[in-house]
C-alpha cells in the first residue's frame, strides 16, 4: 500500500521561561496539495497541533503564515487564530 502525504504543517513547541516555564507551540507551513483543498485536511492537521500543544501544556498556540489571500486568513481566524494580538518581524538571512 502507498500512502501520500496531502496536507502537512510544522508544529515546534518551544521551552520557555515566563509563564510559570509552560512552553509555547508554533505553526508555520501549513499545506494541503490543491487537489485535496477544501476536504477539512488542513484543519485537522491543525487541530493534531492544538491537542499536542496542550498535551504539552502550553500557554499558547501561535501560527505564521506569508499568506495574504483574505479566504486564507479568514481560515485561520476560523480555525481560533486572531491578528490582532501579536506583531511578527523576520529578518531572512
Amino acid at each position: 500500500m502507498i500512502h501520500e502525504i496531502v496536507s502537512s504543517c510544522v508544529c515546534v513547541i518551544i521551552p520557555n521561561l515566563t509563564r510559570d516555564q509552560r512552553p509555547y507551540a508554533f505553526i508555520e507551513n501549513v499545506i494541503t496539495d490543491g487537489e485535496h483543498r477544501k476536504k477539512g485536511l488542513a484543519t485537522a492537521c491543525l487541530n493534531y497541533a492544538r491537542d499536542l500543544a496542550v498535551k504539552e501544556n502550553c500557554y499558547k498556540l501561535m501560527l505564521l503564515t506569508g499568506a495574504k489571500e483574505e479566504s486564507t486568513l479568514r481560515f485561520y481566524e476560523q480555525a481560533g487564530y486572531n491578528r490582532k494580538d501579536k506583531t511578527a518581524f523576520i529578518q531572512w538571512l
